[in-house]
């Protein structure tokens, strides 16, 4: 799997000076392979579970396409941005479901995958000035383009309060992003 841009370079191309503050952090054989820094993290309270936090949220990895890229494709512009999403929700068992929906294997658009786990212990959430955080350590995480493979998530989820309307909005991105990928892993 190729290692994505570091929080730093995501913040540089998305044109903020502090970086994402949601970082997630994907091992595998215990070797960081992946990092995802979201740009926007969202919450709203659970519809299902009183008390719970549900996010939602995206990030954004610039692509550069040319002849000598080794994924060229003439089918896609010379360069842009290609977008990766989160979902995580609570579950009545006090685990935490997480998908995450964004490129793993080369930078560029038509990259499709579909990474899930479900936090079941460690979970710590706070909120101070109506913000969320929830961190996450040692998740197990399901690869859709690697079912084979095993791999952890560990990181902090920082989220903003969204009017419902635009949660929906958002979530309604997300589950069209997630219907154009395929058949889900089952955790």
């Amino acid at each position: 799997m190729a290692c994505l841009l570091a929080g730093a370079m995501l913040s540089q191309a998305a044109g903020c000076k502090s970086g994402p503050e949601t970082l997630l952090k994907l091992y595998h054989d215990g070797k960081n392979t992946a990092e995802y820094g979201f740009d926007k993290t969202y919450w709203r309270p659970s519809p299902t579970i009183p008390g719970g936090v549900e996010i939602v949220g995206y990030g954004f990895i610039p692509f550069i396409n040319n002849n000598m890229s080794p994924d060229y494709n003439p089918m896609w512009a010379p360069s842009g941005f290609v977008t990766f999403w989160i979902h995580g929700f609570p579950e009545a068992d006090g685990k935490y479901n997480l998908k995450l929906l964004g490129p793993a294997k080369a930078l560029g658009p038509g990259d499709d995958e579909v990474l899930s786990g479900i936090a079941t212990h460690e979970i710590t959430t706070s909120a101070k000035n109506d913000v969320r955080t929830i961190t996450v350590s040692d998740v197990p995480i399901k690869s859709r383009n690697h079912p084979g493979e095993n791999f952890t998530m560990s990181g902090v989820i920082i989220a903003r309060p969204i009017s419902d309307s635009e949660f929906d909005g958002k979530l309604k991105e997300f589950n069209q992003q997630l219907s154009y990928r395929g058949p889900l892993i089952s955790n």
